[in-house]
């Protein structure tokens, strides 16, 4: 457990709605994981208005380990702003947002941190590059993915093509520098990045696995993201022409 007067090397932002049933099990692995590593770990759980027990969850989580902690998100409800509220609160050195059902790998975080520590700003993990891996991704999300990341690999000539995966690490002075954070939704996953390269800090991209939860998801909220999307991107073009036109 890092000192009170030391900053931990990683902080892990963990949005919490409805989440139960898995977010025990992904906090502990995530815990077995990093300390197995020796990297010293903050994680912060962000509860927004559930209708299940998920806050009992992050109270028996708060007694397990004693770098957890979780906080009422802050702002109106929405996984965006759930991570605004972490990104406010947060103590470490980097930053990471990881997703309370377990989809991406802990030990994907170690490398992303092993990463940063070779002097890049961000790491970004990609699933669509060698080593990288998804499963039970729904076809009709797959495909909208695939068309979403390739016109931002275009418009913003980008060396990623999984922009819209949120698993990413970034240094603390880039989180600074990129605020404020003015998503809601999950176009979260787009402004960050998006921003950190706009704004010309470093970044790297590595392979990183998803695990999905079996079953049927809804093409209709798949739709509703990508608008969230498209205005996101829409205001990410307008903040790089302003940054443009504010350089010398």
């Amino acid at each position: 457990m890092p000192s009170k007067n030391k900053l931990p090397d990683l902080s892990v932002i963990i949005p919490a709605y409805n989440e139960e049933q898995r977010i025990e099990g992904a906090v502990d692995s995530l815990f077995t994981a990093l300390e197995g590593a020796g990297i010293d770990l903050e994680a912060i759980a962000v509860y927004d208005t559930s209708s299940d027990g998920t806050e009992k969850a992050l109270e028996r989580l708060a007694a397990r380990h004693h770098a957890f902690s979780y906080f009422h998100n802050a702002y109106e409800p929405g996984v965006g702003t759930a991570i605004a509220t972490g990104l406010d609160r947060y103590r470490g050195r980097t930053a990471a947002i990881y997703v309370a059902d377990a989809a991406d790998d802990p030990e994907d975080l170690v490398c992303l941190y092993r990463k940063f520590e070779e002097g890049f700003d961000c790491v970004f993990g990609s699933r669509f590059i060698e080593g990288g891996s998804i499963e039970d991704y729904p076809q009709f999300k797959l495909m909208m993915n695939r068309i979403i990341n390739l016109f931002l690999r275009l418009a913003f000539g980008l060396r990623t093509n999984d922009v819209t995966n949120g698993f990413k690490l970034y240094g603390r002075h880039v989180i600074d520098g990129i605020k404020p954070i003015k998503s809601k939704g999950f176009d979260i996953a787009l402004e960050l990045p998006l921003k950190a390269a706009i704004r010309g800090y470093s970044y790297v991209v590595i392979p990183t696995r998803w695990h999905g939860q079996p079953g049927k998801r809804s093409n209709m909220r798949s739709m509703r993201v990508a608008w969230e999307y498209f205005a996101r991107i829409l205001e990410c073009m307008h903040y790089r022409l302003t940054c443009l036109m504010a350089c010398p």
